[in-house]
């Protein structure tokens, strides 16, 4: 897992596409133009922060889990 700002320093993407990393959380509407290859899966949270992955790891179980973790820290830390 990794958190990017924004994609404009393509080390995150390089990391995505090498699979040193399996998941990138970073700002919706980040991924740059032409990366077709990847999906932005939006979490359900207040801000506008979602999970970037391969999208052939969309729906691998280890993806969907990690949605559901960060889904539940994020619910819980809004009800603080």
């Amino acid at each position: 897992m990794s958190s990017a700002k924004n994609f404009s320093d393509s080390h995150s993407l390089e990391c995505l596409e090498q699979r040193i990393v399996d998941a990138s959380l970073c700002p919706l509407k980040a991924l740059p133009l032409g990366a077709n290859h990847l999906i932005e899966i939006e979490l359900s949270s207040k801000e506008d922060i979602g999970v970037v992955v391969l999208q052939e790891y969309a729906n691998h179980q280890s993806i969907l889990n990690l949605i559901s973790m960060l889904e539940k820290t994020s619910a819980a830390e809004q009800i603080k």
